[in-house]
């Protein structure tokens, strides 16, 4: 499946998915910059931020308006019990009115790593969109993963024209079912939820970064075309829609190292 994602991201940009390679002479900022991308997958762009889908249930849903915040994300050492091989890619946590609570206790997976980039950022969802973050200082240990946070937003100044304080995602957009009429709906939740995934080439294999390393870019995918697949609007409430989105959101995440610079020798 991370195969076809990333041949189908190529084939969407239009361009080669040449092996990463240790960089001699790119001139990349030190540390570690983050590219957060949203691929189409079977989205189609209707411009303006709108895209449309059919789902792998049958609706049709199309979509005018969607938000997402980042709260943080960073890379995990390789040193570190807690491995996506070893776990969930899904990271959920409670519902939390006034903040975010942890569910869980893997070591590691929240503990801020100098690669952390902790100033939220409003991200729209919609096809092709890239939010940058950083470039964020990277500790002298080797990399193996990557752990992406979507929480509540801090900010309490509406921003898009959407009121996102304490809350995760919204989404206003209308499905239907065969030639039946349009349903309008809105994803309004507070609910966090994040992803723990390896560190992969564009192959899908393994790519740790070493220890040492000057800088690097990291590419952090995910799909718009699977978003509601798993929601039976007809019969889903929307506690259960609201989870069923925020799960593909995570599930669909896949890390890719773009490039790595050395660092300098020992003398």
């Amino acid at each position: 499946m991370r195969a076809l994602a990333a041949l189908g991201w190529c084939v969407m940009t239009l361009v080669g998915c040449a092996e990463s390679v240790e960089s001699e002479t790119a001139a990349l900022s030190p540390g570690v910059t983050y590219e957060l991308v949203w691929f189409a997958g079977d989205a189609v762009d209707e411009g303006s931020g709108a895209w449309r889908v059919t789902t792998a249930l049958g609706y049709e849903v199309e979509v005018s308006r969607a938000l997402l915040t980042i709260s943080t994300v960073q890379m995990t050492p390789c040193d570190d019990l807690t491995r996506s091989s070893d776990a969930s890619g899904l990271l959920w946590l409670v519902d939390a009115a006034l903040g975010v609570t942890p569910a869980f206790a893997w070591h590691g997976a929240l503990e801020a790593d100098p690669s952390a980039v902790l100033d939220e950022q409003l991200e729209p969802l919609a096809p092709g969109v890239t939010t940058v973050l950083g470039p964020s200082a990277m500790a002298d240990h080797g990399y193996c993963g990557l752990h992406v946070l979507f929480g509540p937003s801090a900010a309490e100044a509406s921003r898009s024209g959407v009121d996102m304080h304490l809350h995760v995602l919204h989404i206003d957009g209308a499905w239907r079912e065969g030639e039946g009429g349009w349903t309008p709906f809105e994803v309004h939740t507070t609910l966090p939820t994040g992803a723990l995934v390896d560190l992969e080439d564009f192959d899908g294999s393994a790519r740790p970064i070493s220890a040492g390393s000057r800088a690097a870019v990291v590419r952090v995918e995910r799909e718009l075309g699977r978003l509601f697949d798993a929601v039976d609007f007809q019969v889903a409430s929307e506690d259960s829609r609201d989870k069923a989105i925020l799960t593909a959101i995570a599930d669909s995440v896949r890390a890719t190292v773009l490039a790595v610079e050395a660092g300098s020798p020992e003398p």
